[in-house]
């Protein structure tokens, strides 16, 4: 696997947990003690977190709002490229185009 797949997948990964991450992130942030466990998830989630917002900071800047929506509904939403390209009314193979697009401006 080279860098470009690996940094698509470590961000593909990291997207799925990203809502729950910061769900629980926010839960043990509350809480009056904490055990050593808890202290270090919280470090890993609060690290996973920017991770997330940083790359779609960037892809907002670099391309636009519109980029940054596609991306949120195809990383984080779960939605296909098919389910995009119904709600913004343009062919299937575009979204396609336009996502290879940014990844490869995002991973590479």
């Amino acid at each position: 696997m080279n860098d470009f797949d690996m940094n698509k997948q470590a961000f593909k990964d990291s997207c799925k947990m990203f809502r729950w991450e910061i769900e629980e992130y926010n839960e043990l942030e509350i809480r009056e003690s904490l055990s050593e466990i808890d202290k270090q998830a919280m470090i890993f989630m609060h690290e996973d977190i920017h991770y997330i917002q940083n790359i779609f900071d960037n892809l907002k800047e670099m391309f636009g709002y519109t980029a940054f929506i596609i991306m949120w509904l195809y990383y984080v939403e779960g939605k296909t490229k098919k389910e995009i390209a119904e709600q913004f009314d343009m062919p299937r193979n575009k979204v396609a185009k336009y996502i290879n697009k940014w990844e490869h401006a995002l991973f590479e």
